[in-house]
């Protein structure tokens, strides 16, 4: 059972509050996945550069590339 402070008094929260906490518990976990994917693919946006400078990378070196892709890949796993 949670607590509640109110007005600097502890409580036991009652059954309709502790339904609401282990609702919003809930609803935060299954967020946090998501976020967890977001910030994820925003990491690995961010350390592939632009897609001008790929495509040069490319043209001169796609071993290279593949190689600093992958390395990016395997460093920011999607789960």
């Amino acid at each position: 059972m949670s607590k509640i402070s109110e007005n600097g008094i502890i409580r036991d929260a009652t059954a309709e509050e502790q339904a609401e906490i282990d609702a919003r518990k809930i609803e935060w976990n299954n967020n946090k996945a998501q976020r967890d994917l977001e910030r994820i693919y925003t990491e690995r946006k961010r350390l592939y550069g632009s897609w001008e400078s790929q495509l040069d990378e490319i043209f001169h070196d796609i071993e290279a590339w593949k190689t600093r892709i992958q390395k990016i890949k395997t460093e920011n796993p999607k789960s």
